[in-house]
């Protein structure tokens, strides 16, 4: 027995062997494989599979410690059973569920079918053991358990199976996991370049109370699912009728409830640099890129450069960054599109309003989104002339906040709920209130005092916060003179400085003063250092204003209607009264001050010229710099713009520039702002300053990206660097002696060239700035035009392409959301800006090459002038010819031009005559002009209709009088080839001409005497040139296939 005993347990002893080595291999296999897993998840920080790769190696190396342990087998078996459970909830999670969508199947299915072999292990070792899984259920003892597992075998064929099972799910796994990384990869990827989208973080207004505007908030929710509602919600109503709580609650109630909240932006007239038209439509795509499509849309562009974030062109902004992301989508139903909430309209553009160009950005952009259909907008504002005019030609679905002898009567009962909710929060506060305070019947003489106007309520509710209740209360209710904002904030600033000694009024007003004209919020202590005050004065003013001042945080009035009464010149309080001049005045003497005392040389102590910005401290730059430093250095010249200087200002002005220029360049490069630096530009009475002023512009423009990288390069390298004549360079290189001492190179003189611009195969034939003078479009002999952005001097988009031939001729719409083009393939095409595409079919009719085109002063026709020596007239908008051609040329046409009245059009010939022509007759006006003695290539009027230039090949320039035809003065000679092109600047006082000697002159209209020298660098003929819409800047076209920018 005993050998055949040990013969048989030496032939069992490799089978045991192997089967533990097969189950240490499976064991070992899974770990690794989950470790790998976890470290993929833990690179693209997906918590939820981290977390169950974690649990399953702890799992796992639990096995291998405890194969012969009883106790131990029957705990392994329990948190096994607890880690299934554990896992499938955490691949319930497996979401991100934008990113993962488009791929559950093939993450999901694998992770599951992973998930269920350790189940099975889990099965199989339970049935081995001669159990059922649902005896854990029943209280299955530890001793039974212990029993089964000792006499548990598991086969080798068994652990087998498990191992090839294990194998292919490895493969599937890593295979899924390796498409999990890359879009997470490229899902974070997208996010980094998306964030430079979002805006400042905001507060948002308070909501409403609950349970008052739900009648208002329903007929919100019931637009919002009407299928059939124009895509744009108007909620308008008069200052203090509480149109931003009702915006701020559908924030709310559309994000949370309805889940249909796109975006939100709040518009505030107080932080008007922050809060523009371009950050609300960056806030709203970089919040559309939750959808997928959007996001890789918005992603890939900005990657590739193919979207300018800095783009001026409000339009094609807007195309970009919404319009054409929301394309992409295609078709959402009804019940799912995304709303937008905008709040205050009527903010944007600060204390400008309506004048300014952030304002009417805003406008340009409303109608813009009239015309989608993917997306809901809800506005809110007060009935401004410029928004409603707007509304009246893309009408909107309105909801009208009545107030004064029109309140609804659920707006008076919600203003009675909202000052019972609050007044009974005073009474809280204090032991032993009146159980009837205040009563119902002073709520309701209350809520008729509001009118209406829940800005009312509420600086009532403030106003008796911070007194003795029960006496403010009385004093509101009996006094007559409360009824009406006007009336309200005059007691309220009587009630917070009573007696006040007029040296407190003037701190009073000057505070209030600089918040009102701010252009980034202040916090307490950068208010009393900018203000040159004591901080407790500062606090003492900003306390006994808070019911109508916020002091938390950032310094904001409740309600701009408080500034509109501070603005309002029957406010005498504050005599004198409070001016946005004055205010300005304030805050531009104050900035100029601070920069006097604070600026220095090398302000941050920067040991060494070598060391970059970026290798500076945020925390060193933070404390050599302080807030109000920034902000004076930042917003000066602002300030400036709108004061009416005074020579006690313009002698501050003029010791910053003679002495501290490059100490201001410093805080500008350090602090981010030197790209964002202004025209210096100084009128009433800085006449002096303008030559100075203009030569630092110069230099600032030609060290701009060295400066910005390096301050210490502002001394060691612009300074020197500059030329010898330069005014910055002879006030500042003696204070400066170490500096570089330049034996050879360096600038001579300024380059007057801001940009050339390449781009065209071929002569540029005809150029013309954008209304706006943000851009410039092209036509050339290549036969396509172009579209520039004149800040960057880079294309945008893609070429227009349809024309045969040359083009010869470009001209830009009135409203520049349209360009004309004339070729020499004998037709007219009319080209959509925003979408860079042509609109209809070309015009036809010319039976000679199409030579030059305009627009009326409405826009409503297009001329034409041909090489068939016809002038033609044109509907905009159907392409069809109005009347018969203007006949009477004996040659070809090759310049016509609109008078500013729209009535008269003038042209000019080979027949080297002038023509004026009646739009609504077609009939000639008067005798020919005649002066030249060659082809007139090009005509021009000035703004106000009175003069006409024309260029010829008789190398001359001509001046006549519009109403008589008549020259006026001697031509104006100096070229040495024909002149092909001329144009009025925008006062009427210049003229800029291009000929075939290859430069550019601008001539006085007055003494017909060239200004200046020529601008030069064109290597062939100028073909078009003309002044932007500032006057500022020219632009040439040229036979050399460049365009040309010169600061002027």
């Amino acid at each position: 027995m005993g050998p055949s005993t040990d013969a048989q347990q030496g032939g069992s002893a490799p089978v045991e062997s192997s089967r533990g080595s097969r189950m240490d291999r499976w064991l070992a296999r899974a770990s690794l494989m989950l470790s790998v897993t976890k470290s993929i998840a833990d690179a693209v920080e997906f918590a939820p599979l981290k977390g169950a790769c974690e649990a399953v190696v702890t799992l796992l190396d639990s096995i291998q410690a405890v194969k012969s342990n009883e106790y131990a087998w029957s705990e392994l078996l329990r948190t096994v059973q607890e880690h299934t459970t554990t896992f499938r909830r955490q691949l319930a999670q497996l979401g991100i569920n934008d990113i993962l969508e488009e791929y559950e199947d093939s993450i999901k299915g694998p992770i599951s079918d992973y998930f269920d072999i350790l189940k099975e292990l889990i099965a199989s070792i339970c049935i081995d053991s001669g159990l059922e899984e649902s005896e854990f259920d029943k209280g299955l003892t530890f001793k039974r358990l212990a029993q089964q597992i000792a006499t548990t075998k598991l086969e080798a064929g068994v652990i087998a199976g498990y191992e090839k099972r294990l194998k292919d799910a490895e493969s599937r796994i890593m295979g899924s996991l390796i498409v999990y990384v890359t879009i997470s990869v490229n899902a974070s990827a997208d996010a980094d370049v998306l964030s430079q989208l979002k805006c400042k973080e905001y507060t948002r207004p308070r909501e409403c109370q609950v349970g008052t505007r739900t009648e208002i908030l329903e007929q919100c929710t019931s637009w919002v699912c009407s299928p059939n509602a124009p895509n744009i919600l108007w909620i308008k109503a008069a200052p203090g009728a509480g149109k931003s709580a009702i915006a701020s609650s559908l924030v709310r109630l559309l994000g949370i409830h309805k889940q249909r909240l796109g975006s939100s932006f709040f518009f505030r007239r107080q932080e008007s640099t922050v809060t523009t038209t371009r950050a609300l439509w960056r806030n709203v795509a970089h919040d559309l890129a939750r959808h997928p499509t959007i996001r890789k849309h918005l992603a890939a562009k900005i990657k590739k450069g193919h979207i300018d974030l800095t783009t001026p062109n409000i339009g094609e902004f807007f195309h970009q960054l919404i319009e054409e992301p929301l394309l992409r989508v295609g078709s959402i139903s009804s019940d799912q599109s995304p709303v937008i909430v905008v709040d205050a309209l009527d903010e944007c553009g600060g204390l400008e309003g309506a004048n300014s160009e952030e304002r009417r950005d805003l406008i340009e952009t409303l109608a813009l989104w009239s015309q989608l259909s993917h997306c809901k907008l809800i506005v809110t504002s007060r009935e401004e002339d410029d928004i409603a005019r707007n509304f009246a030609l893309n009408p909107p679905y309105t909801i009208d906040l009545l107030v004064g002898d029109e309140t609804a009567i659920q707006s008076t009962r919600d203003i009675q709920a909202y000052l019972s909710e609050e007044l009974g929060k005073i009474a809280g506060r204090y032991s032993t209130p009146s159980a009837e305070w205040p009563g119902e019947a002073t709520i309701r003489t209350l809520a008729i005092k509001a009118n209406g106007l829940f800005i009312w309520a509420s600086t009532v509710v403030e106003y008796i916060r911070r007194g003795n209740p029960k006496k403010l209360l009385e004093e509101i209710v009996r006094g007559e003179g409360t009824a009406g904002m006007k009336a309200l904030y005059t007691t309220v600033l009587h009630a917070a400085f009573p007696d006040a000694r007029s040296d407190l009024l003037r701190e009073v007003r000057t505070i209030l003063a600089a918040i009102i004209v701010s252009y980034e919020p202040f916090h307490l202590p950068m208010l009393a250092e900018l203000l040159g005050m004591d901080e407790w004065t500062v606090e003492h003013v900003c306390n006994a204003l808070r019911p109508v001042l916020e002091i938390e945080g950032t310094l904001r009035f409740r309600h701009q209607s408080f500034v509109d009464h501070l603005l309002d010149p029957d406010t005498t309080y504050l005599a004198p009264c409070l001016t946005t001049s004055n205010c300005h005045q304030i805050l531009a003497d104050r900035s100029l001050c601070i920069m006097k005392e604070k600026l220095q040389f090398n302000i941050c102590g920067i040991p060494s010229s070598h060391i970059l910005n970026e290798d500076v401290l945020e925390s060193t730059i933070d404390a050599c710099i302080p807030s109000h430093l920034v902000y004076a250095s930042s917003y000066w010249v602002d300030h400036l713009e709108h004061t009416p200087a005074s020579e006690e200002t313009l002698s501050l002005v003029r010791y910053i520039l003679k002495v501290q220029f490059l100490a201001w360049l410093e805080v500008a490069s350090l602090c981010h702002f030197v790209y964002d630096v202004p025209p210096l530009i100084f009128a009433n009475n800085g006449d002096d300053l303008i030559p100075l002023a203009t030569d630092m512009q110069q230099f600032v423009a030609h060290f701009l990206d060295i400066i910005a990288e390096s301050a210490s390069h502002i001394y060691i390298s612009a300074l020197p660097l500059s030329p010898p004549s330069s005014a910055v360079r002879r006030l500042y290189e003696s204070q400066y002696p170490k500096t570089l001492l330049v034996t050879a190179g360096g600038y001579q003189r300024w380059s007057p060239l801001r940009n050339t611009v390449s781009g065209h195969n071929s002569g540029v034939s005809t150029v013309a700035f954008s209304p706006d003078g943000h851009y410039v479009v092209s036509g050339s002999h290549d036969g396509t035009v172009r579209r520039w952005d004149v800040k960057t001097g880079i294309q945008i988009e893609t070429p227009l392409e349809g024309h045969t031939s040359f083009v010869s001729s470009v001209a830009f719409s009135p409203g520049g959301d349209r360009v004309v083009s004339g070729s020499d393939d004998k037709t007219i095409r009319v080209w959509d800006m925003k979408m860079g595409t042509q609109i209809g079919i070309p015009f036809e009719g010319h039976a000679d090459r199409v030579k030059s085109v305009a627009f009326s002063p409405d826009g409503r026709q297009i001329i034409s002038g041909s090489g068939d020596r016809t002038i033609r007239l044109w509907d905009a908008d159907t392409g069809g010819q109005i009347g018969l051609p203007l006949q009477g040329h004996t040659d070809a046409v090759n310049s016509v031009a609109f008078f500013p009245d729209g009535h008269r059009i003038i042209s000019g010939s080979n027949d080297k005559t002038l023509r004026i022509w009646n739009v609504e007759t077609g009939m000639q006006i008067g005798e020919p002009i005649v002066g030249h003695t060659d082809y007139v290539h090009s005509v021009a009027i000035s703004p106000d209709g009175r003069r006409i230039a024309s260029g010829s090949d008789d190398k001359t320039i001509q001046i006549w009088d519009a109403n008589t035809g008549m020259q006026i003065g001697i031509p104006l000679e100096g070229y040495a080839g024909a002149v092909l092109s001329v144009g009025f600047s925008p006062d009427g006082h210049r003229i800029v001409s291009g000929s075939f000697s290859q430069m550019v002159q601008v001539w006085d209209v007055e003494t017909g005497r060239q200004i200046g020298q020529p601008l030069e660098g064109h290597s062939g003929c100028i073909t078009s040139v003309a002044f932007s819409p500032d006057g500022r800047q020219i632009v040439s076209g040229s036979d050399d296939a460049t365009l040309k920018l010169w600061p002027y």
